[in-house]
């Protein structure tokens, strides 16, 4: 009776195998042991990055057609373009800090001569900022008044981008920036009071960065800009279960978007070491007829909205004993602001199973 109450537990537990090694199963399996926790979701607006100067995208901003010279009536036109916005939850365009726009009339170009920033005179629905400041003047001991205006378009002369509040944006360090639609224009104007009139100022100018404080001359004027992003975090978790030596064993892949907004074109990469023989996997549909190829160890996730998650499951059997180590990378269409958690490995100890051995009798 004892005999035959052995060969009863020993073909349940043959059975129990089976279930947990069936493909089909993957899906319903309990959790994975070592499991790392997922990422904490993002809750209200994100802070977003910058200021950058060159974007992670790259960008094309064309030359100032008459050169340095900034004294004529209506300003220089600066237009971006080639902008992949579409890489970004939110792109913002800007004065670097509030310290950004800067002028002197006469000696060396000091940090205090900076512009302050006129929210009454401003006209945030039609694009137009105001700075007011002084500097010293050429032909007089007493400072001369100076004025800048920045002016966003979506192109020379176009329709009007509105300014924005930059703290209402979780944007600190200067005053306005401008929500980049794409390919747009800034028209920029500094003026000095000449004759009961702010008129166009001859001037040295450079408005990718700042003039070195160091530098003489008789007019110098500076406007630094940059811009700020926000994009989608897709983090990775790893995890693996049943981890018996020449027997079966599964790789949790889990990818995770923390947000802000939605990651698309998300692939993993997971090339099975040596020592893992690939057998199935399972994993959500991704418009594909096989979403994981272990030839090249691509996982297509696709599109992950914000706050969803995809998960993978390979399974596997182990042939190698010993600590073996797997590695995963994650790539999507947006820049990643956490580069980080784009990368992680999962060391899989293989270890001897006596109830594997004795089912295999």
């Amino acid at each position: 009776m004892k005999k035959y109450f052995g060969i009863g537990i020993l073909l349940l537990a043959f059975l129990l195998i089976l279930f947990l090694w069936h493909p089909s199963s993957a899906a319903s399996q309990a959790a994975p042991i070592e499991a790392t926790p997922l990422p904490e979701m993002l809750s209200g607006v994100p802070t977003p990055i910058g200021p950058v100067t060159v974007l992670p995208a790259g960008y094309t901003v064309s030359p100032i057609s008459d050169g340095s010279l900034l004294g004529k009536p209506g300003g220089l036109d600066r237009t971006y373009s080639s902008l992949s916005v579409d890489r970004y939850t939110a792109l913002y365009w800007g004065p670097t800090t509030s310290a950004a726009v800067s002028h002197s009339l006469s000696g060396p170009y000091t940090p205090e001569r900076v512009l302050a920033f006129d929210p009454t005179n401003s006209d945030f629905a039609n694009g137009m900022g105001i700075w007011n400041g002084s500097s010293p003047n050429i032909y007089s001991p007493s400072d001369v008044p100076t004025r800048f205006s920045l002016h966003t378009s979506q192109t020379p002369g176009g329709v009007a981008i509105p300014l924005l509040s930059a703290a209402a944006l979780n944007i600190s360090g200067t005053d306005v920036v401008v929500a980049v639609p794409g390919d747009f224009n800034g028209n920029i104007l500094f003026e000095t009071y000449f004759n009961s009139l702010f008129t166009p100022s001859n001037s040295f100018f450079d408005s990718t960065e700042m003039k070195d404080p160091s530098l003489d001359g008789s007019i110098l004027s500076s406007f630094d800009s940059a811009f700020w992003y926000s994009a989608p975090d897709t983090a990775l978790q790893m995890a693996t279960g049943l981890t018996c030596l020449n027997g079966p064993g599964q790789i949790f892949i889990t990818a995770s978007n923390i947000g802000p907004g939605q990651a698309t074109e998300v692939v993993v990469t997971d090339l099975l070491p040596a020592g893992l023989v690939f057998q199935s996997y399972s994993a959500p549909p991704c418009g594909l007829a096989y979403c994981y190829d272990p030839t090249t160890g691509l996982w297509t996730v696709g599109a992950l909205l914000e706050g969803q998650q995809s998960t993978l499951v390979i399974n596997v059997t182990i042939v190698q004993p010993g600590s073996l180590v797997n590695a995963a990378t994650r790539t999507q269409h947006q820049v990643d602001p956490v580069p980080g958690n784009d990368f992680m490995t999962q060391q899989i100890s293989a270890k001897f199973c006596r109830w594997l051995s004795l089912i295999r009798r």
